[in-house]
């Protein structure tokens, strides 16, 4: 088995690094048994004693204790992925350290239920599946976006479900703040080669778009069964992210519907510019799908609607330009629309459902 070192300040114990935790004392809580391990951290069941209820805990690596700089970007993530209240994103309960274990862990809500991976282990999920965890999952990451809070493993591993069904995004672990960027690991490919956005490929910056690469990726397996891109090894998979374009999801599934997948290859462009504007979109885009109407791409470019005409024209009298004549409701770039919401007061993430529902109202 392999081993591991804790560090004490008594002493240095080698032990093993899945059960010698088990069944001590860690602060408030118990640790009862071993659920998995990560690159950063060993995932613990546990009881919070006082309040007798069942906790995940994540005990970080002690090595990584040791780079400089690390505890202080995970103690800062922790404490924001504390204060988010989503109904799609697991709860963060505490962060802390243990000085006789001399450890740092982390201690979250406990889900029993399975996984999405668990899930598509049986085969691929039906069209209204995959559109409702889509969503649900774009809505959580368009809250931890807002929060500033990038996500960075987007993955069906890290999508569970509560016994309602519900799917909850967990593992923030490797998440990053861009405005605490200077504390992040430098120079790492941080990631899941299969689900991983090009730009985060070639080393750049880890963006809300490429999140939404990555769930585009999940949407491809879910609909599909398989991965957009496949490698013998972890390098060939994350050059073809890279150099290769997906072949459509309809080569595969024939019933897709084709606003579903005009969605999936749009997330899935090599450029983050061509993607989605915001997760806010792509969840807006997923929930008229839900209903049955968006017919997916149009040539029509003429119709005019006097709701989103009258929010045109009072947004550019806001911002002190000249009055324009009609745009014309499918001529608005996604950007325009949400720069016209936001200066008139209107909330963006529900308008734009209802500018898409509008659209999908004139047909093609």
């Amino acid at each position: 088995m392999k081993k591991a070192t804790v560090r004490s300040p008594k002493s240095e114990v080698v032990v093993s690094s899945i059960q010698f935790l088990i069944g001590k004392p860690l602060g408030k809580y118990e640790i009862l048994e071993h659920l998995g391990h990560g690159g950063m951290a060993e995932v613990y069941k546990g009881r919070q004693r006082q309040l007798k209820r069942m906790v995940a805990i994540k005990i970080l690596h002690p090595f990584l204790a040791d780079e400089v700089g690390f505890v202080a970007r995970f103690r800062r993530e922790a404490h924001i992925v504390a204060t988010m209240r989503h109904p799609n994103i697991v709860q963060v309960y505490d962060f802390d350290y243990d000085e006789a274990l001399d450890v740092y862990y982390m201690v979250m809500e406990y889900i029993e239920g399975p996984t999405l991976k668990d899930k598509l282990e049986k085969g691929p999920l039906t069209i209204p599946e995959t559109i409702e965890i889509g969503a649900s999952i774009a809505e959580a990451l368009d809250y931890a976006h807002d929060q500033s809070m990038v996500h960075r493993d987007i993955k069906p591993a890290n999508i569970m479900f509560l016994p309602s069904g519900s799917p909850v995004l967990t593992d923030f672990g490797i998440a990053r703040m861009p405005i605490l960027s200077g504390l992040t690991a430098s120079g790492a490919m941080v990631g899941t080669p299969a689900y991983m956005a090009p730009e985060i490929a070639m080393g750049k910056p880890a963006a809300p778009a490429s999140d939404l690469y990555s769930l585009s990726v999940v949407f491809y397996q879910a609909v599909t069964g398989q991965l957009p891109f496949a490698a013998e090894t972890p390098m060939g998979m994350v050059m073809q992210h890279i150099n290769q374009a997906p072949i459509p999801p309809s080569r595969h599934v024939s019933a897709i519907p084709p606003g579903l997948e005009e969605l999936i290859l749009q997330g899935l462009a090599e450029q983050p510019s061509k993607r989605f504007e915001n997760a806010a979109e792509m969840a807006a885009r997923l929930r008229v799908l839900q209903k049955g109407t968006y017919p997916g791409p149009r040539a029509l470019s003429t119709v005019v609607s006097d709701p989103v005409d009258s929010i045109w024209q009072r947004s550019h009298q806001l911002a002190g330009r000249d009055p324009l004549p009609s745009r014309g409701l499918l001529s608005l770039r996604w950007g325009e629309i949400q720069e016209a919401l936001s200066l008139v007061g209107v909330a963006t993430s529900r308008s734009l459902s209802l500018v898409l529902e509008q659209r999908t109202m004139y047909g093609a």
